[in-house]
């Protein structure tokens, strides 16, 4: 989780929760799908953390163990637009999931 300049979270999460997994836990249950038991062959899996937190809960966690203050600023726009959810976001950008941009980069995928 970044934490910016003056130890705040700057997020247009709002009130959102989610329910965090840490990457060996993830590596962990990773492993068991491709060489456990076949128990999850064929099957869907969703993997997420024990409980949703929101993100005052975040930087009170991050606070603690860093030592000092974090604190979750809201946000109601975020690169100078509103603040939307993902089904606008993709409604959005549909012209560049069409043509098969990669929106990280800003430019066409490569082969």
């Amino acid at each position: 989780m970044p934490v910016g300049r003056g130890g705040r979270i700057t997020l247009p999460a709002g009130d959102g929760r989610i329910a965090f997994i840490d990457m060996p836990n993830l590596a962990e249950a990773a492993v068991d799908a491709l060489y456990g038991p076949t128990v999850l062959a064929g099957k869907a899996v969703t993997l997420t953390g024990p409980r949703a937190i929101g993100f005052d809960e975040v930087a009170t966690l991050i606070s603690a163990a860093a030592g000092r203050p974090v604190r979750y600023d809201r946000v109601s726009r975020l690169l100078g637009r509103p603040a939307t959810d993902i089904a606008t976001f993709v409604s959005d950008n549909r012209a560049m999931w069409r043509a098969g941009e990669n929106l990280s980069a800003g430019r066409p995928r490569t082969p």
